[in-house]
């Protein structure tokens, strides 16, 4: 949650937090020193994004949100790969979904450069993969809200 939270507020998103702890989320954002929202249910009016950063779908737990009124452009992105009642719910109400395999390569890619080069390449192949999922429209100049989960 913290990586996601400060890469979306680095390349410009509003960013939407809601903890089911409001102490976790409030400490994150204050730990980071970023910009962002904290709310207190999982309101995802207006997103263009929704990332399930928690571990709920490692014990394959439902989260409390509704995709019901989501922006039809909406990507549900869990952080955990394969199968997650998460994404399955976003796929049920018509969304795009994304599971957390892109972003697993991309660690094992920069790991591998890391043993290789004896640095991290610049390479980022797990971002590129999300911003292709994300519409060419709606990039993060456009400054629409973004909620991490």
């Amino acid at each position: 949650a913290r990586a996601i939270a400060l890469a979306l507020t680095l390349e410009g998103y509003k960013v939407r937090i809601f903890n089911r702890t409001p102490q976790r989320a409030h400490s994150l954002v204050r730990e980071l020193g970023i910009d962002a929202e904290i709310v207190d249910s999982a309101d995802i009016e207006g997103s263009l994004l929704v990332v399930n950063a928690t571990a709920a779908s490692l014990a394959g737990e439902s989260l409390p949100i509704s995709f019901d009124g989501a922006d039809s452009d909406l990507l549900a992105y869990d952080l955990v790969y394969g199968e997650t009642p998460f994404l399955q719910a976003a796929r049920e109400a018509g969304l795009r979904t994304m599971d957390g395999k892109p972003l697993l390569a991309a660690q094992g890619a920069r790991s591998q450069s890391v043993a290789v080069l004896g640095r991290a390449s610049a390479d980022s192949d797990g971002v590129e993969a999300l911003r292709a999922r994300l519409r060419p429209g709606r990039l993060p100049g456009r400054r629409r809200r973004t909620c991490a989960a």
